[in-house]
């Protein structure tokens, strides 16, 4: 502090004086400029005069010219009032005052131990925190490392599988050949036995072949190379296909198959052949696990979703176990059921498959009393296809490097009717009939013709401006001439739009809005 301390007179026995400075000797604050002692020179006189410290016999030896800020008198001793009233500007501190300072230094003193222990045992904790976070930070770059390789190893256990399995696909395909050639008895006549063996033979290869088909889907599906071929597609024709397939199965065993369906026909948007695998292995596997009773395929469409159950009498899943059903290379059943064993991939294929439809499969069974699978599949509107569609179709372009083009006809009605175009009840089959016109104008089987109300859109892939306007004469020309047939009533006007990428539009937002005059989708 400098010349800022405090500069203090103590009048007292030298004993209380030194017992005073020992409480305040790491004070910053406080100075002792001397002490006023009575009495012999004893060993506390003397240890004070040699750590520095004036001793004056009485208040009249002190120094005039020595400033003081305050008096602290330790006993009972008379003062010279008057005598202090002449030091410049003291502060007198008596006895009582004096023992109360002590008290307040002493627990000063106790409160800066505490704070020292206080600050020993943060700094304790900060280096323990610090040597945490080191550590966390090690585990982190650990944990990333090791991240790292399992993706790799996954990668190249993939790649493994993917390269095994195509491997084994050609020769395997080429014996099932040869098998089959000798089954119809194409090089010659082969007995029963002879036919027993081979039947049995062709059966293992085409459990081996679907192991294998199972084992390059799920690489696939792992490796994000599977892209679905979404189309608008009649759900309830393919559980239909699905139950036909199985039912000649299902008859040797003595096992019952229902279909039920609420509506003839249920129109998705969905990969046909991926929703068939789901199907066909929920099936598959209610049919391996299924003795005797029955099996059930529902389709059924709610509001916002279609609503898939494939249910069975059979043997049914244990509680430990349908926790872990959907998980990769599980044979849940492989205990206690009887028939062929599979790879466990069926059912975590049919899961991402469903998934990557943004739809969910849940499975509920309790064992011997049956199991219960149900997947549901959202609806779609026919502006989210036409958008699907141009997104693909950008995506390839940009790939390829070649152009894009969609292009939009409405119909409408002329005259007075002019306004509620051709959407109505009334006029779905002309509606039908020109959708299949524009089909008909297409150039390959890559092209697209959708109707959403009552426009359409004409999706031409590697399509660049000056073809698309080709087609747009063609399209023109042929509804002029009346290709829509009979359906389709006089009075009905055609307009065409057209959108090309890269030319018009660098995304499908872009497109749309040129399409939509200005719209936002």
């Amino acid at each position: 502090m400098g010349d800022n301390k405090i500069r203090v007179l103590i009048v007292g026995e030298a004993a209380g004086a030194e017992k005073f400075l020992g409480e305040f000797k790491d004070c910053p604050f406080t100075k002792v400029i001397g002490v006023i002692t009575k009495g012999p020179e004893d060993g506390s006189a003397k240890r004070l005069r040699g750590s520095g410290v004036s001793l004056f016999s009485k208040l009249e030896s002190v120094p005039e010219t020595a400033r003081t800020d305050s008096v602290l008198v330790l006993d009972d001793e008379d003062i010279d009032l008057k005598r202090l009233s002449q030091i410049p500007k003291p502060a007198i501190i008596g006895k009582t005052g004096a023992g109360l300072l002590l008290q307040m230094k002493r627990e000063c003193n106790k409160a800066q131990e505490r704070l020292k222990e206080a600050k020993d045992e943060l700094e304790i904790q900060a280096w323990g925190l610090k040597k945490t976070n080191e550590g966390v930070k090690l585990l982190y770059k650990e944990l990333e490392e090791k991240n790292r390789r399992l993706k790799e190893l996954d990668r190249l256990k993939s790649d493994f599988l993917s390269a095994v399995s195509h491997e084994l696909r050609t020769p395997l395909s080429v014996t099932k050949e040869g098998i089959s050639l000798i089954l119809d008895e194409i090089p010659g006549k082969i007995n029963d036995k002879q036919k027993s063996i081979l039947l049995t033979a062709k059966n293992n290869i085409d459990r081996l072949a679907r192991m294998i088909n199972n084992l390059l889907d799920i690489s696939k599906i792992e490796s994000g190379k599977t892209q679905l071929k979404k189309e608008v597609v009649d759900i309830v024709g393919i559980a239909r296909q699905v139950v036909s397939f199985f039912e000649p199965k299902a008859s040797k065993k003595g096992v019952e198959i229902n279909a039920f369906f609420d509506k003839k026909r249920i129109e998705l948007y969905i990969d046909a052949d991926k929703i068939t695998q789901v199907f066909t292995n929920l099936m598959g596997n209610a049919l391996k696990f299924t003795e005797k009773g029955k099996i059930d395929l529902i389709v059924s469409e709610g509001l916002k979703e279609v609503e898939c159950v494939v249910s069975d009498t059979g043997i049914g899943i244990s509680e430990e176990d349908i926790a872990k059903i959907f998980d990769k290379f599980q044979q849940v059943g492989k205990n206690y059921s009887p028939g062929e064993k599979g790879t466990g991939l069926g059912l975590s294929i049919a899961k991402e498959i469903v998934e990557m439809h943004k739809g969910s499969i849940e499975a509920e069974s309790r064992q011997n009393n049956g199991t219960r699978f149900r997947f549901v599949l959202p609806k779609f509107s026919w502006n989210d296809v036409i958008k699907d569609y141009i997104n693909l179709g950008i995506m390839n372009s940009s790939h390829n490097d070649k152009a894009f083009s969609v292009i939009k006809v409405s119909a409408q009605r002329s005259g007075d009717a002019g306004k509620r175009g051709i959407d109505k009840k009334e006029d779905a089959a002309c509606a039908a009939e020109m959708l299949k016109a524009l089909s008909a104008k297409l150039r390959s089987s890559k092209d697209k013709a959708v109707r959403d109300g009552n426009e359409f859109f004409v999706i031409l892939n590697d399509c660049a401006r000056q073809d698309a306007l080709k087609v747009i004469d063609r399209i023109k020309q042929g509804l002029e001439a009346g290709d829509c047939g009979v359906y389709c009533p006089k009075g009905i006007e055609y307009r065409t739009e057209l959108a090309t990428y890269p030319h018009d539009a660098k995304t499908s937002g872009e497109l749309m809005k040129i399409l939509t005059g200005g719209k936002e989708q």
